[in-house]
């Protein structure tokens, strides 16, 4: 049992607790369920009007595979400048798949200003903002107004087709997939029809652009070797012309042979010369003791120069051979025998003829160093001639190697350009794309809004 402080207490906690009477809601609810009611039932009603309204929006897509490289004809990457093997390679594309260049050819193949879907964004209903305000224009007629100029013709249809592809860009959207080279182009409109339509020429209008873009470089490509082609085909003739007139103002028909003829020719009178030279120092020398020498000619046998020589040394032989027999002789025999004075004047006769061999050599001396002086100086004016002559010849063949290398550059050149233009002839027929469809769109049958 409780005490009586005790149940005080548990009454005063009682009366501070907050209750929740439920009764009292529902009593509320329940008075006010016909208002509650109307209230959801028109709010019902708006929404589904508003989405009745609404007219459906679809979309279709269809998927586009871009080739990463290309397959090449032949080896001309150098002509289009392109490097299909990078991403940024596909990002490139997808970016070019969104380009205005793309959806204005869009717009003009499907005739898209005339399609009643596009005409209707483009036929702007004023709103009522716009009628006030045109409203109080008319009633406030002493405020400035700015004058409206027509704008040309032309502006204006540059204006519409302006907006036409921004229209048609606000609807398309280019997603590629992950990991892939597939694109995925998907376009939104209320048209189912005009949907997949717009899908399916977004992707060949791609294509055909880059189709026209290949051919459009490979033209130019061509346009421009051609024109370099035909200047290097005259520097080429204007080169093989000088060398022309090199040969036929030198009177030249093989240059090489005859350089190599006076390398030859002036190394042959080096060689001559070279020898003649030798030969003059060695007569130079005895020349110049038997001019120096004054005293009797037969004194002149005991030098060495002229003992050595073999005439001299045979009269010698014969002057000891007649001394020989006269001494003999005279150990049995008086100076007046006849075998003594025959042997005397045997003696005395070579000892002429040695005098007189003595005279006729240092006379075929003089002789032979006049001769070998003169072969000396002979050859070394033949040598100055070839030297000069070669020289010439050389300075002709610098010429002529400038000239001929000259030649041989614009030859390589225009054979280059030449070959490089028959590769961009035979691309010139064989443009392959770079994508092909995978999917084509097909018309969808239920919208993706409303839903």
């Amino acid at each position: 049992m409780l005490s009586e402080g005790n149940k005080s207490d548990f009454v005063q906690l009682d009366a501070n607790q907050e209750v929740i009477d439920l009764s009292h809601y529902f009593r509320v609810v329940n008075n006010n369920k016909w208002r509650i009611l109307s209230l959801s039932l028109v709010v019902t009603i708006l929404v589904t009007l508003i989405v009745l309204t609404m007219k459906p929006v679809y979309q279709a897509s269809s998927s586009l595979l871009i080739e990463s490289e290309e397959t090449n004809i032949v080896s001309i990457e150098q002509v289009y400048g392109l490097d299909a093997s990078k991403k940024e390679y596909l990002e490139t594309q997808y970016e070019i798949l969104k380009s205005r260049r793309i959806a204005s050819k869009v717009v003009d193949k499907l005739n898209l200003g005339e399609h009643p879907t596009f005409i209707k964004y483009l036929e702007k209903t004023p709103t009522l903002v716009d009628l006030a305000k045109e409203k109080a224009r008319s009633f406030l007629t002493f405020l400035p107004r700015q004058e409206e100029v027509e704008p040309p013709a032309g502006e204006v249809e540059e204006r519409r087709k302006e907006m036409l592809v921004s229209i048609f860009l606000e609807n398309l959207s280019v997603t590629p997939v992950s990991n892939t080279q597939v694109v995925k182009i998907s376009y939104t409109s209320e048209s189912p029809i005009l949907a997949a339509e717009i899908s399916n020429t977004v992707a060949e209008v791609y294509i055909d652009n880059y189709l026209e873009a290949k051919f459009e470089m490979t033209s130019k490509a061509t346009s421009w070797l051609n024109e370099s082609l035909a200047g290097l085909r005259e520097k080429l003739e204007r080169s093989e012309q000088k060398l022309a007139e090199f040969y036929e103002r030198e009177r030249l028909v093989n240059l090489d042979g005859v350089v190599g003829l006076a390398a030859e020719e002036l190394q042959g009178l080096s060689e001559q010369l070279l020898e003649a030279e030798n030969r003059l120092k060695q007569t130079q020398i005895i020349y110049t003791q038997v001019q120096g020498f004054n005293g009797d000619p037969a004194d002149l046998a005991d030098m060495p120069a002229v003992q050595n020589h073999p005439s001299i040394q045979n009269v010698k032989s014969a002057e000891l051979e007649a001394q020989r027999n006269v001494s003999e002789l005279s150990e049995v025999y008086g100076p007046k025998h006849q075998k003594m004075i025959s042997a005397k004047a045997e003696l005395a006769s070579v000892k002429q003829t040695l005098i007189n061999q003595v005279r006729s050599l240092i006379s075929g001396i003089n002789s032979e160093y006049r001769q070998a002086e003169s072969q000396v100086n002979s050859l070394r004016i033949s040598v100055d001639k070839a030297k000069d002559e070669y020289r010439k010849l050389t300075t002709l063949e610098s010429k002529r190697k400038i000239l001929q290398r000259e030649v041989e550059t614009n030859q390589q050149l225009y054979d280059s350009f030449f070959t490089r233009l028959q590769e961009t002839n035979e691309v010139d027929g064989f443009e392959t794309a770079n994508a092909r469809v995978l999917d084509k769109a097909i018309v969808p049958m239920k919208p993706i809004k409303p839903k």
